[in-house]
């Protein structure tokens, strides 16, 4: 089962769970379920409440329905412009990676300022120069 849980002022989904949290059992959110094999991501969903019984002692009957609408559509341009964005970080993610841990960066460090070398020819320089030349920021 999973419960969806819509704001009650307007009827707009909050959040899809698999366990409801008592924090969303208040009078400001309406819960609905849906059955997991019912449940699709990228669609518009709404709140029924034709069977909704308050005097059950079953929790699950004092939830309404939630009810899967049609497809939630995404223009080309917005799409474009999110892979646009992507596109302009992802350097930042290569090279998270790559980057020595920062033990090892500050044993360099110290290395560098003991040799003298704490400039572009030292360890330190050079190892984050080495990322940072194999993923360049885009201009």
């Amino acid at each position: 089962m999973m419960y969806c849980i819509f704001n009650a002022s307007d009827q707009s989904l909050v959040l899809v769970t698999s366990v409801v949290n008592s924090n969303f059992q208040t009078e400001d959110y309406l819960i609905g379920t849906v059955e997991d094999s019912d449940y699709e991501k990228g669609y518009n969903w709404t709140y029924n409440d034709e069977d909704v019984d308050l005097e059950s002692g079953n929790p699950i009957d004092r939830y309404g329905k939630a009810v899967k609408g049609s497809a939630i559509v995404t223009e080309q341009s917005v799409i474009d412009q999110m892979e646009t964005e992507r596109q302009a970080i992802q350097y930042q993610f290569d090279r998270k990676h790559e980057y020595p841990d920062i033990r090892e960066q500050f044993d360099k460090l110290y290395h560098d300022i003991a040799n003298g070398t704490l400039d572009q020819t030292g360890e330190f320089f050079t190892a984050i120069k080495a990322v940072k030349d194999s993923h360049p920021k885009p201009e």
